[in-house]
């Protein structure tokens, strides 16, 4: 589980990043592109899944968050944070091209339904317009509530178990529960007001 999260060594460069430091951001780019090209190529749908239209969209992400990296609370989220981007930016790819391949979500948090539904991967995803307002709900959410929003990202969208949750985000099997509880309350507010 420690390539979903920021590690310390990351912190120091993301603050020096942020003071507006290039060498900074070149050193997180060289860090953690590589591993974000492993883990989302293949993830586009047929006739979209080239290496240079992964790249393209990891180079993206990566561009985007340097101009808004000022928006996060807190440091340690980066990687995830980042790791949204980057799969709202190949949900829009798909969108465009018409061949949409939503990864999967629990459906009780696209729908607004009570926590513990069961994991299909089709429900929420398959709608297309569910799974566009569940991106944009938790980019929205991600810059003021971290924690949370990085709880629910690695567990739904990276399906990491809490076990796993535990030692990565060094916190208690009750935190882990907290904060995922927390994630997906913030998310149903937010969906259910839009």
């Amino acid at each position: 589980m420690e390539s979903l999260m920021t590690t310390p060594e990351s912190i120091v460069l993301i603050r020096r990043a942020r003071d507006g430091d290039r060498e900074a951001w070149d050193l997180l780019c060289k860090r953690y592109y590589p591993l974000w090209l492993r883990q989302y190529h293949g993830r586009l749908a047929a006739g979209l899944r080239g290496v240079l239209d992964t790249e393209d969209l990891v180079q993206s992400a990566m561009t985007q968050a340097v101009k808004e990296c000022g928006k996060l609370a807190q440091d340690g989220a980066f990687f995830a944070w980042v790791s949204m981007i980057i799969r709202r930016k190949l949900y829009e790819k798909g969108r465009k091209g018409k061949r949409l391949r939503p990864g999967p979500i629990d459906d009780d948090l696209a729908l607004g339904g009570p926590p513990g539904g069961s994991t299909s991967g089709a429900g929420a995803g398959a709608a297309g317009e569910p799974y566009e307002r569940l991106l944009d709900a938790i980019l929205s959410l991600f810059p003021v509530y971290p924690e949370p929003m990085g709880a629910v990202c690695m567990h739904y969208f990276e399906k990491a178990k809490v076990a796993d949750m535990v030692a990565a985000l060094a916190k208690s099997e009750r935190s882990v529960h907290r904060l995922l509880e927390q994630g997906r309350s913030l998310l149903r507010a937010k969906l259910s007001l839009a």
